[in-house]
């Protein structure tokens, strides 16, 4: 069941980085989304290569100060979920070209 948890975590830290990459600092429900990312940390274990500069990007943001720091730390997430996503996109592509004999 542990590990169950530490995969829901793992999908739902990624899915809020894209929410917040998807806004801007000044977005009212900024702070509500750095409460889940804050909420679900603790059980967000992978030390998969692609994951973990998400999952520091997305500490950062949430313990940055206000101001300078803060905007610093959400350049850095959405950079960090945009190679995510790009990493996650080459493989699941690679993924599906094997489904297929590796012709197109």
């Amino acid at each position: 069941m542990r590990a169950e948890q530490n995969i829901i975590a793992e999908k739902c830290l990624v899915a809020t980085c894209a929410r917040l990459s998807l806004v801007c600092l000044r977005d009212e429900n900024f702070a509500l989304w750095c409460s889940v990312i804050r909420d679900v940390f603790p059980d967000c274990r992978s030390r998969n290569a692609a994951f973990l500069p998400l999952k520091n990007a997305a500490e950062r943001l949430v313990t940055a100060p206000a101001g300078r720091s803060r905007d610093n730390a959400f350049r850095r997430l959405r950079f960090e979920t945009e190679q995510y996503f790009g990493l996650a996109a080459a493989e699941w592509f690679e993924g599906w070209k094997n489904t297929k004999g590796g012709q197109l």
